[in-house]
């Protein structure tokens, strides 16, 4: 599976118990994907990536539990503390119209209404009210907008594009919006 196939849908955050289960924080705490897939790829910085079959899934509060194959004891499930957790992506669910996976996000070009170029998305973080678009303007100006519609006027993912209005409004803004 090349890695343009694969989908970061969480992370290792800690061993849960003795028998080398494993927390996974996703980040969208409501998925089940966890219990739909039977295998996952783990990435670290520090680690190879390796594909791994899922023994068992279960929730826990906000949290899955993982047992993987060849994980049979706390001191290896230690081991995998801070891995990413990456799906095959034909294994995520079909999107309605206006939805799109973060991951579709990042790189894209936004502009205003008037067609300037603002920047591009660096990174999308959800906030619990609402997701956050993370903007490289260039030149050290980043811009964090509202992932709203009084915001973001269109999200065309198969364009490269996201439109976006009354940046202006922004708390902190300035002539040239939110930028930090």
């Amino acid at each position: 599976m090349s890695d343009e196939r694969r989908v970061e849908v969480g992370r290792v955050v800690r061993p849960h118990g003795l028998r080398g289960e494993v927390r996974v924080q996703l980040h969208n705490p409501d998925s089940n994907i966890l219990c739909d897939v039977g295998t996952v790829w783990l990435e670290r910085d520090s680690m190879p990536g390796q594909a791994l079959a899922i023994v068992s899934s279960r929730p826990i509060g906000r949290q899955t539990a993982l047992l993987l194959e060849g994980i049979s004891d706390r001191s290896r499930a230690e081991d995998l503390v801070g891995a990413r957790v990456l799906v095959p992506r034909e294994r995520l669910p079909e999107l309605e119209e206006d939805e799109y996976y973060h991951v579709d996000l990042a790189g894209l070009e936004v502009r205003d209404k008037t067609g300037r170029s603002i920047g591009v998305v660096q990174a999308v973080y959800p906030t619990g009210a609402h997701d956050v678009f993370v903007i490289d303007g260039g030149r050290g100006q980043q811009w964090l907008v509202p992932a709203v519609e009084r915001f973001v006027a269109r999200v065309d993912v198969p364009a490269g594009i996201i439109i976006v209005d009354n940046l202006d409004d922004l708390a902190g803004s300035k002539d040239s919006g939110n930028a930090v």
